[in-house]
């Protein structure tokens, strides 16, 4: 079993999922946001799955997943921001009566399976 090359995982997630995350915060994408995840999580996996000397699909894994994490983390950090340039999605009713920040908090993990 290969470990993880964690240097490589968290810079590319990281760049990555505050790219697009910024890309989401500013409405630059409305609309295309889960086709441009796509490429990102793709373009992602796939640089690090190349960079990777051992285990490839296990520093992938872990980049998407970090990646999705980022990206979320960031959309709770700036979410007035977020809900000014994305005022449909301020309105959309949350389960459990949780607020948007609890909500995304609690459900990053899963966005990022």
């Amino acid at each position: 079993m290969g470990k993880i090359n964690w240097r490589l995982v968290i810079s590319a997630a990281v760049i990555a999922g505050a790219a697009y995350a910024g890309l989401t915060i500013m409405a630059i994408i409305q609309g295309y946001e889960h086709w441009v995840a796509l490429i990102f999580i793709g373009g992602v996996a796939k640089l690090v799955a190349v960079k990777a000397k051992t285990a490839p699909a296990r520093n992938a894994f872990a980049a998407g997943f970090l990646f999705a994490i980022v990206a979320l983390f960031f959309q709770a950090l700036f979410l007035p921001v977020y809900f000014d340039n994305n005022p449909e999605y301020a309105s959309i009713p949350l389960p459990w009566g949780l607020s948007p920040v609890a909500y995304i908090t609690l459900f990053a993990p899963l966005g990022g399976l």
